[in-house]
């Protein structure tokens, strides 16, 4: 018996079996080798979710602001895409990625994103570290992201709108009551149904943006805003 055992162990040595890597050659037989720990050490980041039958779903157990798996798959896709149907990034604290919803990543169903959004903004406000990879951060400066939602307003909808209406008009003298028209191909789409004229009736009367107003006293010059209205229309 001996003998057989040594003349077995022979032949699969001579076939090419290397055991301490676990790599058997072509064509030999195949034994059942344990993996070296040091072949499995490495592990990739794994996602923040735990497992929902529902339809392969998955109910997310935290924000993953430091997973950048999580990060690729479910938080930036959710975030551009919150962006190209809502044409903005205030994303509201209460928002969730809709679940079952095709217009959405799957595997961001049931991400809480307005917390995410709320979280960023805090980090922001308190000037502390984000604990963000600096691709992170770059990326969401680039979409760009809502930190300040009244400096956002201003810069993606006030001004903007405020100088198209000077291009198509030649004064910035907005009535009250003006809506930026629905399907204009003369507006920008993001500006479509922007209530201009209440937001500058409140610039005027009210005091809003008034640090925004300070810093861009200059373009406001140039498109000729109008402070005091001679239109008698009044917000609604």
């Amino acid at each position: 018996m001996l003998r057989l055992v040594a003349s077995v162990r022979s032949r699969l040595l001579r076939a090419g079996v290397v055991r301490a890597a676990g790599v058997v050659a072509h064509g030999a037989p195949r034994l059942g080798v344990k993996k070296s720990p040091f072949l499995c050490s490495y592990e990739a980041p794994r996602l923040s979710f735990s497992s929902d039958a529902r339809g392969g779903s998955r109910s997310w157990e935290t924000l993953a602001v430091n997973d950048p798996v999580a990060w690729q798959e479910a938080v930036k896709p959710s975030l551009v895409t919150f962006l190209e149907l809502k044409k903005h990034l205030m994303v509201p604290i209460a928002f969730v990625v809709p679940r079952g919803d095709e217009a959405w990543p799957r595997a961001a169903w049931g991400y809480p994103l307005g917390k995410y959004a709320a979280w960023l903004r805090k980090r922001w406000r308190d000037g502390g570290n984000f604990g963000l990879d600096p691709t992170q951060r770059k990326e969401l400066d680039e979409m760009p992201f809502a930190w300040d939602w009244s400096q956002y307003k201003w810069d993606r909808f006030v001004l903007p709108a405020l100088r198209r209406f000077y291009e198509l008009n030649g004064h910035t003298d907005v009535a009250g009551e003006f809506r930026v028209p629905w399907a204009s191909s003369e507006w920008p789409e993001h500006l479509w149904g922007q209530l201009l004229g209440r937001k500058v009736f409140n610039i005027r009367y009210r005091g809003d943006f008034t640090k925004q107003v300070e810093a861009d006293k200059d373009e406001l010059e140039r498109i000729k805003f109008c402070h005091d209205s001679t239109n008698s229309a009044t917000a609604m």
